[in-house]
């Protein structure tokens, strides 16, 4: 067994830390870029585009996979945090560097060669959950507004079968295994019969009113 100051080279230095920052930064950069780009390829191939995009980019993925596989070994090698050897750090820092640097610039000639197609898919990515959200904000004032009328004795047998049509619908809203067409069909079903539930429920004092003011009428005019 080494004792700590066996293994252990003198501290790193400027230049030395200044590699490595680097290496991180653009490490964490690729990855963003690599992990956004995937999310946009598969939601683009869900939509059906032209010609599926998936084949292409597992090509360009393997760049990022192998400048990956590089910075993890050279940052197991020379941890810099005193449990390794520091010099030849920078040395294998620096290639590294290059390596996910010669990625990020393979991911951003396929998404330029693709700009329409992923910025699509990413905008529908981006605006799912703002949909769910807004579907599932919508189905518990539905609820609220059932239950109210309920409570005031003006029950609407509409709004309780619209409302148990919304909930069927919004099963599917996080489903496994649904692609993200069905669940923006799914989010847009879920509104549409939410509000028309809350609606439904929220006349239905008004219609008992009308229907009575109706009797009364009848009643008075006999």
């Amino acid at each position: 067994m080494f004792r700590r100051s066996e293994r252990r080279d003198d501290a790193p230095d400027g230049a030395t830390r200044d590699a490595r920052a680097a290496a991180s930064q653009a490490f964490l950069a690729l990855d963003d870029e690599q992990r956004a780009a995937a999310d946009a390829v598969q939601t683009a191939d869900q939509l059906g585009g032209s010609r599926p995009l998936g084949p292409e980019w597992a090509q360009v993925a393997k760049a990022g996979d192998r400048a990956t596989e590089a910075y993890i070994t050279t940052t197991a090698q020379f941890p810099l945090d005193g449990t390794g050897p520091v010099a030849g750090a920078r040395q294998a820092d620096e290639p590294a560097l290059r390596e996910i640097e010669a990625a990020r610039e393979t991911i951003r000639r396929f998404r330029s060669a693709h700009a329409r197609t992923l910025d699509e898919a990413a905008h529908m990515l981006r605006a799912l959950p703002v949909a769910v959200q807004e579907a599932r904000t919508a189905l518990v004032a539905a609820r609220g507004a059932v239950q109210n009328a309920d409570a005031s004795g003006t029950r609407s047998r509409r709004a309780v079968e619209r409302l148990a049509e919304a909930e069927r619908a919004a099963t599917t809203l996080d489903a496994s295994g649904q692609g993200i067409r069905e669940r923006r069909a799914a989010a847009a079903r879920t509104l549409e019969l939410a509000r028309s539930a809350a609606t439904l429920a929220a006349e239905a004092p008004r219609a008992a009113a009308g229907v009575r003011s109706a009797f009364a009428s009848v009643a008075t005019r006999r």
